[in-house]
């Protein structure tokens, strides 16, 4: 068993130009802004001792700050684009930090559009990570209904449908689907090296699986209602 005791950095990546809901970040969901969800799970873990938030707004930085996180830094604005890429994010935090005389040994990511991840999925993930010496390891679950056999191409012109896995005309029963699953967003974790090395995932990655009732993902206003709905349902 390796070192649980290792330095654990915890980054929540928010930025303040979300297009597809304005304003997200700091959007209210279930009585909290969204962001708080992530920093205030984080705080319960055993392993990480804080939450660090990166981000370009001050008024991101404002909330974050007042629900328990750190932000040490207002992330430069060619980093808060919608086209800029979550290593360079993560580099530039570990970077800046190191220039504070921080180091860490592991990042773990919390993404605030996973609002309903438990501590038991952050600290989970972070002990297998650690623990196997991979070097990264992320929440999956099962891919349901959604499974690759399912899936069709279609001709623009005609909409003809052509099957994306190749597989019997008589039709496969669900029982008989491969076991697959696919990554939640909830929870990434990864050695800082691995990173410094230009890679999110390096060359050995672990899954811990969560159920699927805590992977909501919230991109839309859509994906807001339905997050809400459930936690009413689940609150009666």
């Amino acid at each position: 068993m390796k070192n649980l005791n290792s330095s654990i950095l915890c980054l929540i990546n928010a930025r303040g130009g979300s297009k597809g809901v304005p304003g997200k970040n700091i959007r209210m969901l279930g009585g909290r802004p969204l962001i708080a969800w992530s920093i205030e799970t984080a705080l319960q873990s055993k392993l990480i001792k804080k939450a660090v938030v990166s981000t370009d707004s001050e008024e991101i930085a404002h909330v974050a700050t007042q629900h328990g996180a750190v932000v040490p830094f207002l992330r430069p604005s060619e980093l808060a684009t919608d086209t800029a890429k979550q290593i360079d994010v993560i580099a530039h935090a570990l970077k800046f930090l190191e220039s504070m005389g921080e180091h860490y040994d592991y990042v773990c990511i919390l993404q605030p559009t996973c609002p309903l991840r438990s501590v038991e999925d952050v600290d989970g993930t972070l002990e297998l990570l650690i623990s196997s010496g991979a070097d990264s390891a992320i929440t999956v679950t099962d891919v349901g209904g959604r499974h690759p056999c399912t899936l069709y191409k279609m001709n623009e012109g005609d909409n003809k449908l052509t099957p994306y896995v190749e597989s019997s005309k008589a039709g496969v029963l669900r029982q008989g689907f491969e076991e697959l699953y696919w990554r939640t967003g909830s929870v990434y974790a990864m050695k800082a090296d691995v990173v410094k090395k230009g890679s999110l995932y390096g060359d050995d990655t672990r899954g811990f699986v969560v159920p699927e009732e805590r992977t909501f993902n919230i991109d839309t206003p859509f994906d807001f209602e339905l997050t809400e709905a459930w936690l009413k349902y689940k609150s009666q």
